[in-house]
């Protein structure tokens, strides 16, 4: 038995030698070793030079060692560890080829999404060359690829794609650039001038206002005698009938002699005006009255229409071409003629050169040939002359004012079109009237209108047809000095134009904060009233491009992003081409949450936005809740608890008004406040006083910090020797400054000393 297993194992090994080869003749360059290995792994890789090794083993025993030697084992480790890294490599690229393939789909699906990636003249041949599949005849059970017969003869196709997605940005040659700040420029300085004068001219309305409050009381004595011998019935409340006497008495007495505009330049004008009863301008004669009517404790104000420069240039007409009028066909009769009209059978033969010579025969007496008269053969239609325009311009004029201090001249046409231009720019409208006076009626309780020219009071539509219209500035000046803007009551007759030529708003209420009324009695109120009613009077608009930005009407289309009507059941008060008129007033601004609570407001519980818009954030778009003013309630701030100041999400506290600050809390604004909290160990909070925008981004202002109350005098005690130990150390490091530069000075004038002993140089 053990034989024969003896024989088992040497034909087994016998049969193994025979498929063995000599590690020495392998060639690594074959075509074996090229193949790739997709399914293999480093693993497996090496579990089959584990298994080839047991092989070994198995079929080498103990007595078959010298069999294989040291340096063909070495070698057979090389061949596997070769074999292994061509397989690593193999993988490597097959994941590089991967990722390319993954890639290259990618981009054909952003190709195919975008328009612009579309070859078009590929597309058409790929279109044109589509085979169609046909049944064939002889074998219904398969189908044969037919290419598609052209029947019809291919022409040139032109196809032209239209880029919609991008934009062309215009590009501007150097003419245009320097012509666009050209323009730029001359805005710029027509709206510096405007506000030049703009200040200039209330300067002026207040130096007359200061002259009046003066004539008061330097001139008492003649204004005691202006109304001496009058019937006027003085009465404890200003009413209408007492303003009234006191105008109809002065019209009486002072008279209007001649026109003189630079009469208020003068010195001692008044004074020799009421001792000759004679004015000699129509402003001069509203300045009296109202010297007169403040002598008799009369609330009156100074009126003045401030006639300032225009804001924008003026529009640059083109010049127009003159167009070459084509020279009509000479005529034999030299008439002209119209050159559509074909020519008549006796107008042809005139024109060949036989007749010509014909009729240009002298004649046989020798006298001279008389002048063919120059008639026209067919007359042109008379065109309609046209007015000559002096009696049109008298008769606006007319309508504008009914009594003309300056007479018009007739206007006679310049004979060429520079001088009608120059005259152009030099005709300026001067108003009639730009100083009136305002009266405060107590028993009305109302403002009225008087101007002395007139001799009338209540006189609004008198006053606003003899002035510019309409007026920009009004400006009403009180006896204190403050300065209203009356513009509203005005010009009402176009208010959008007048706004239109305005400053911006937020200049012009700044301009006007000094000379602003410190409190608002009940005739202030009652004005702001008066305006409103006035805005009622003007006409409505008739179409949708006067409803744009109106002061006093709006319509739904018209409303920005931020506005919103309230009440939603708002009644219209009209309706423009089936859109329904809403009053401005109707119109409010919506704020978000955080806006609100800059104002100190907070939004009431369960209250529904009432508009939802998108917001400005362009990397994370989202919806923004808009909460009118009928939905906030007072911000009431938290209390601090066991010492600890409330913030909010960063930490910081939101004192955007002074009644934001938490009850039990303090606001300090000292420098270095910080440092000496830390230092001591006391809780406090950086104070958020608003937003500013820089570089095109908000970011929030800082200013002081938030404490409590019973941390306040230790916390100003600590920061005060703070303050004074820091002072003393800068003096001190001052000090050492100033005796290093002594040391540094002293020592160098002795090394002078003995370089000058030493070496005895003269110069030193």
């Amino acid at each position: 038995m053990h034989e024969e297993e003896l024989s088992d194992s040497d034909s087994e090994a016998s049969s193994v030698d025979d498929h063995l080869v000599d590690p020495s003749s392998i060639n690594l360059d074959e075509t074996f070793f090229s193949q790739t290995f997709h399914g293999q792994t480093i693993a497996s890789q090496k579990d089959a030079d584990v298994c080839m090794q047991d092989e070994v083993s198995e079929h080498y025993g103990p007595e078959d060692e010298n069999a294989i030697t040291i340096e063909d084992a070495e070698q057979m480790n090389q061949i596997l560890t070769q074999v292994s890294d061509y397989d690593r490599m193999i993988k490597e690229v097959n994941v590089c080829n991967e990722s390319l393939e993954r890639r290259r789909k990618e981009m054909e699906l952003l190709q195919q999404t975008q328009i612009d990636g579309f070859d078009v003249p590929y597309l058409l041949t790929q279109t044109e060359d589509v085979q169609q599949q046909v049944p064939c005849a002889e074998d219904d059970g398969g189908w044969e690829y037919v290419q598609n017969d052209c029947t019809e003869i291919k022409h040139n196709i032109q196809i032209i794609v239209s880029n919609g997605m991008q934009k062309t940005k215009r590009v501007l040659n150097e003419a245009e650039k320097l012509k666009r700040l050209e323009q730029e420029f001359k805005r710029k300085l027509f709206l510096n001038t405007h506000k030049t004068h703009l200040l200039l001219l209330i300067a002026y309305g207040s130096r007359i206002n200061q002259t009046v409050n003066q004539s008061v009381t330097l001139y008492a004595s003649e204004l005691y005698e202006l109304i001496g011998n009058s019937d006027i019935a003085m009465s404890e409340i200003v009413n209408l009938d007492f303003v009234q006497s006191i105008t109809t008495h002065y019209t009486t007495v002072m008279k209007h002699t001649k026109n003189d505009p630079s009469v208020l330049r003068k010195r001692n004008t008044i004074a020799s005006q009421f001792v000759s009863r004679e004015v000699t301008s129509r402003k001069m004669l509203n300045v009296i009255l109202l010297t007169l009517l403040r002598f008799l404790s009369v609330r009156a104000r100074l009126v003045m229409n401030l006639d300032v420069v225009p804001k924008h240039p003026p529009p640059v007409k083109p010049v127009p071409k003159e167009k070459s009028q084509p020279t009509p066909p000479e005529n034999f009769n030299c008439a002209p003629r119209y050159g559509d009209v074909p020519l008549t059978t006796t107008e042809i033969l005139k024109r060949k050169p036989e007749i010509q010579k014909m009729f240009q025969l002298s004649q046989l007496d020798g006298a001279e040939d008389e002048v063919v008269s120059n008639k026209k053969a067919r007359l042109e239609p008379a065109k309609p002359r046209k007015k000559p325009t002096t009696n049109q311009t008298i008769k606006t004029r007319d309508r504008q004012s009914t009594t003309n201090e300056i007479p018009s001249l007739p206007h006679q046409p310049s004979s060429t079109s520079n001088e009608s231009a120059k005259k152009t720019e030099q005709t300026h409208r001067i108003p009639e009237l730009d100083t009136w006076i305002e009266c405060y009626l107590e028993q009305e309780r109302r403002w009225t209108v008087v101007e002395a020219g007139l001799g009338c009071t209540d006189c609004l539509d008198l006053v606003i047809d003899r002035i510019l219209a309409p007026p920009l500035y009004a400006f009403a000046w009180e006896a204190d000095g403050t300065l209203v803007d009356v513009s509203p009551r005005y010009r009402w007759r176009n208010e959008q134009l007048a706004l239109r030529n305005r400053v911006d708003a937020k200049w012009l209420q700044k301009t006007l904060a000094p000379y602003r009324p410190r409190v608002l009695d009940e005739a202030y109120l009652q004005e702001k009233f008066e305006f409103r009613q006035l805005k009622l009077r003007a006409p409505r608009p008739t179409t949708i491009a006067q409803c744009k930005n109106h002061p006093s009407y709006c319509l739904h289309r018209h409303l920005q992003k931020f506005q919103a009507i309230y009440p939603p059941d708002a009644p219209p008060l009209g309706f423009v081409q089936g859109e329904p008129l809403y009053a401005r007033e109707c119109v409010h601004t919506l704020h978000s949450r955080e806006v609100w609570l800059r104002h100190a407001k907070v939004i009431r519980h369960y209250e529904q936005p009432y508009k939802v818009v998108r917001t400005k954030l362009k990397r994370q778009p989202a919806d923004l809740e808009l909460f009118g003013y009928w939905q906030t309630e007072e911000y009431i701030p938290p209390e601090p608890v066991n010492g600890i100041v409330p913030r909010n999400a960063y930490g910081n506290i939101e004192i955007f008004k002074e009644c934001m600050i938490p009850k039990g809390t303090v606001h300090l604004k000292h420098y270095g406040l910080s440092y000496i909290c830390r230092k001591l160990g006391i809780d406090y909070a950086v104070a958020v006083v608003g937003f500013g925008v820089h570089a095109g981004g908000n970011h929030p202002i800082f200013d002081g910090i938030v404490i409590c109350k019973e941390h306040q005098d230790r916390l100003l005690e600590a920061w005060q020797r703070h303050q004074d130990e820091a002072a003393q150390k800068k003096i001190e490091k001052k000090q050492t400054v100033v005796l290093k530069n002594w040391v540094k000075l002293v020592k160098g004038l002795l090394v002078r000393r003995k370089l000058k002993h030493k070496y005895n140089f003269e110069g030193m």
